[in-house]
C-alpha cells in the first residue's frame, strides 16, 4: 500500500514467469535500511523484492544437502542490525545472515544457532533469538546460550519480545 496515495497493489505467483513472486504464501516482509524489501514464503525461500515492478530477484529457495536434496526456508522471523546485516530465523534450518558483499546467505558456524529459531529481537547491540534450546545472546563474535539454570521457563524459548 503506498501510504501517500493509499493506493493498493496485488502481486501474485505467476508459473509463466519466473520472476512473479515463487509463491502466494507470504510468510514476511521485511524493507531494510536501505529500501531493499525482502520476501520470505511459506517453505517456499527468500527474495527481494521490487515493489514498482512486481519482480522477484537474488532468490533463495534454500540449501542443498551433501546428497543434493534441498531444504527450503521457511523464514518466521527477519531483523536488521546496526551494521545493515539482515538476519533471518528459520524453522529448522536456524538462523541465516545475508552477505551484501557475496549475495548470499551465510550460516553462523555456532550449533546452537541451527535449528528451529522462531523470533529475533535487536536490544541496542544485542541481537536475541529464541531457539528450542533457550535463548541465544548474540553480542559481535560473544554469543551466550541463557536456559533454565539462568533462570528461564523449563520449556523452549518462543518469543523474546
Amino acid at each position: 500500500m503506498n501510504t501517500k496515495t493509499n493506493e493498493v497493489k496485488s502481486f501474485y505467483h505467476d508459473p509463466r514467469d519466473s520472476t512473479s513472486l515463487p509463491s502466494n504464501k507470504v510468510m514476511k516482509y521485511f524493507e531494510d535500511s536501505q529500501g531493499i524489501s525482502w520476501v520470505c514464503f511459506y517453505k517456499n525461500g527468500i527474495c527481494k523484492f521490487d515493489p514498482n515492478s512486481g519482480k522477484i530477484y537474488d532468490f533463495h529457495r534454500g540449501i542443498r544437502s551433501k546428497d543434493g536434496q534441498i531444504f527450503n526456508f521457511y523464514v518466521w522471523d527477519i531483523l536488521e542490525d546496526d551494521d545493515h546485516n539482515v538476519w533471518f530465523a528459520d524453522d529448522g534450518l536456524g538462523l541465516w545472515r545475508y552477505d551484501r558483499k557475496q549475495k548470499k546467505l551465510v550460516s553462523p558456524k555456532h550449533k546452537t544457532l541451527h535449528g528451529h529459531i522462531s523470533s529475533l529481537f535487536k536490544d541496542k547491540k544485542i541481537i536475541w533469538a529464541a531457539t528450542e534450546a533457550g535463548l541465544v545472546k548474540m553480542q559481535g563474535d560473544s554469543l551466550q546460550l541463557l536456559t533454565m539454570s539462568d533462570g528461564l521457563p523449563p520449556t523452549a524459548f518462543t518469543a523474546p519480545r
